[in-house]
């Protein structure tokens, strides 16, 4: 189960080490959330960008979640010491790192940042205006993608769009898609769902969302990019087979979880199976760059009892007798998909 902030003594006794610099406000309006780990040489960066923040002001609380590099990290973030909430815990994941930075929260809104993701100038400020003029409890932005990868210069919201209004519906459906560095809501959200589920992950961001959607709060975002957000190969981001799978694991998880109406449970059946669809494509993806054709064939047979794309019978077909072109034409028309699947194969 999610913790609450009604466990907050006993989810502070977690803190290893807790340093509070002199210059912290004692009453933000908004506590900024970081959890680090593995990002000594980012951190920098990312907390340039929040205390570059204007028009409000800000506690940020950082949270050293069990880093090897613990070192380096505090080396990199001494000339923010003075302006920090420093907390040190045994690694225990981002939901365990931002419930415990949670527990120390004094401000009246809430946003997340993770170490090694950027916010552009004046993101704070336009989130805040479109929390309190469109009168919603949770807000989320677009943002760019930045990093070694093939998405890199995209935008969040190509890939995971948002359209039309969020609700319980449209988190199922993925016709809206939070992103949780981008995110800002009301404290007392927090205070009536609870916090983060350590059993939820790596899908612990998405159950957070639909809870709030569940408890009937109004959630919102602006399509405009007003952050930069860090991709990898090694991340939950990295390949599209690792997102279709995580995708399938998070509604089969909610599903069994939560109470829904029967619509619910149908979209979230449907939903269910797409996603099986989409590992099956992404497979067949794989199985192509590896040369392992009727591997290939089979998963687009299985995708297709979903799909039934004429399109995907007619590859298949190919693959049969022309498997080489198929290949080549893949790698012709989406150069940088293939090449990030080929080098990361493994």
């Amino acid at each position: 189960m999610h913790e609450s902030l009604n466990d907050n003594k006993q989810i502070r006794s977690r803190a290893l080490l807790e340093r509070r610099g002199a210059n912290v406000p004692k009453n933000p309006k908004v506590s900024v959330i970081v959890p680090a780990y593995k990002v000594a040489g980012l951190i920098s960066d990312t907390l340039d960008s929040i205390f570059s923040q204007t028009g409000v002001e800000i506690e940020v609380i950082l949270v050293n979640d069990g880093s090897p590099d613990t070192e380096d990290l505090e080396k990199a973030i001494s000339g923010f010491s003075d302006r920090l909430v420093y907390l040190e815990q045994e690694n225990m994941g981002a939901p365990g790192a931002r419930n415990l930075a949670l527990s120390f929260a004094r401000g009246e809104f809430i946003a997340f940042l993770d170490g090694d993701d950027i916010w552009n100038p004046g993101y704070l400020e336009s989130q805040l205006k479109k929390l309190t003029e469109d009168g919603l409890d949770l807000v989320y932005s677009n943002a760019e993608f930045i990093g070694d990868h093939y998405l890199s210069g995209a935008t969040y919201m190509d890939q995971a769009p948002s359209n039309g209004s969020v609700n319980v519906e449209s988190l199922i459906a993925g016709t809206c898609n939070a992103i949780t560095s981008g995110l800002v809501l009301r404290y007392k959200v927090l205070e009536k769902v609870g916090l983060f589920d350590h059993d939820a992950t790596p899908a612990e961001d998405f159950d957070l969302w639909l809870r709030i959607a569940l408890a009937g709060f109004k959630l919102g975002y602006q399509r405009e990019p007003r952050i930069k957000y860090r991709v990898s190969a090694t991340g939950l981001s990295g390949t599209s087979l690792a997102r279709s799978e995580r995708a399938k694991m998070i509604l089969s998880l909610v599903r069994d979880k939560y109470e829904f109406n029967a619509d619910q449970k149908s979209l979230l059946a449907s939903r269910i199976e797409e996603a099986s669809a989409e590992i099956e494509i992404e497979k067949a993806k794989l199985s192509i760059v590896l040369h392992k054709y009727d591997d290939a064939k089979k998963h687009l047979a299985l995708a297709n009892r979903y799909h039934g794309k004429r399109k995907f019978s007619l590859i298949a077909g190919m693959l049969g007798v022309f498997p080489g072109a198929v290949r080549i034409l893949y790698k012709f028309s989406r150069p940088k998909e293939f090449d990030f699947i080929e080098a990361n194969i493994g």
